[in-house]
């Protein structure tokens, strides 16, 4: 088989909290990124149960994909694949 190597850039924060709203369906994600500011970042339950996001893990937002495409990573696959852009 051949070997192919992959270059996305994303955007991405690790995730500190997940907090549960007052409605069944939302939560919102407690993210922080590398310089240690926070922010909050709004999606469903659903979202959360079909990407498994879990604290400690990163929120990933695809900016290559041409649509708003964001999706869970573990940290230690994300921290393997990525690199901050400095």
């Amino acid at each position: 088989m051949d070997l192919y190597v992959c270059h996305k850039e994303v955007r991405a924060a690790k995730i500190k909290r997940i907090h549960q709203c007052i409605s069944p369906n939302q939560a919102i994600l407690e993210l922080v990124n590398m310089s240690g500011s926070i922010e909050n970042k709004s999606v469903t339950t659903a979202w959360i149960k079909e990407k498994k996001a879990v604290v400690g893990g990163y929120f990933v937002n695809y900016l290559d994909s041409g649509r708003n495409y964001t999706s869970f990573s573990p940290a230690d696959t994300f921290e393997a694949e990525y690199r901050l852009d400095i």
